[in-house]
This record gives C-alpha cells, structure tokens and sequence, in this order.
C-alpha cells in the first residue's frame, strides 16, 4: 500500500475523502528499497538516497500536512538516479510526506522542518 493524497487541480483537498491519505495498490509500496532522509528534522535542503541499488529514481513529491504538493520532481530512467536534493528552505516549519516514485516500487517517508 501506498500513500497519496488526493486534491483537485486547485491543490485543494478533494470534497469527500475519508482521510487525509489513501491507500492505493499500483505501484506497490516496496519497503525493501530504503530510503534515507538526511539531515532530519532540518532547517533547508535534504538528501533523498536510494540503498537498494537496483532502484532507480523515477519521481519524488514532497506534500505538507494540509495535503498542497511543495515540491515535486521527475526524473529520465535513463539517467539511473539513486538520490537527490529537497529544498524546504522556504517552506513552513513541520512535518513533510515524501513519496519516491522509483523503478521497483513506492517509498515513502517523512521529514520535519524546523
């Protein structure tokens, strides 16, 4: 199971969620990946790293807890990226969902902003 979100093309909550996240089935939510956020909790930038070596970073949202996406990034397959850098710098204090769309599954995790 994964987490999203759902808003409308506004960025705002869609009418009639159960809840702030949804669980869907596709891609699979693949703990087996690893995924570390450092330093956290932070005052600007993060490293996203990948430790399985056979993923590769297909995508990355980062989301507040009002559910607005602040960050969301696409990368080339081709390009066979296994980390990359968040800048909260300009965002609020407090807690961030990030998502990594990679090429064997989802990986999800928080990071605090200070």
């Amino acid at each position: 199971n994964g987490w999203v979100i759902r808003v409308d093309s506004l960025g705002c909550l869609e009418p009639g969620c159960d809840s702030l996240f949804t669980a869907v089935d596709d891609p699979p939510v693949n703990n087996q990946i690893g995924m570390l956020l450092a330093p956290n909790p932070t005052v600007g930038e993060v490293r996203l790293s990948l430790s399985d070596p056979q993923a590769v970073l297909l995508g990355v949202r980062v989301m507040n807890m009002q559910g607005q996406v602040v960050e969301d990034m696409q990368f080339l397959r081709s390009a066979t990226w296994h980390g990359c850098v968040l800048n909260l710098g300009n965002q609020a204090p407090g807690v961030y969902a990030v998502q990594a769309r990679t090429s064997v599954g989802w990986v999800v995790g928080k990071v605090v902003k200070e």
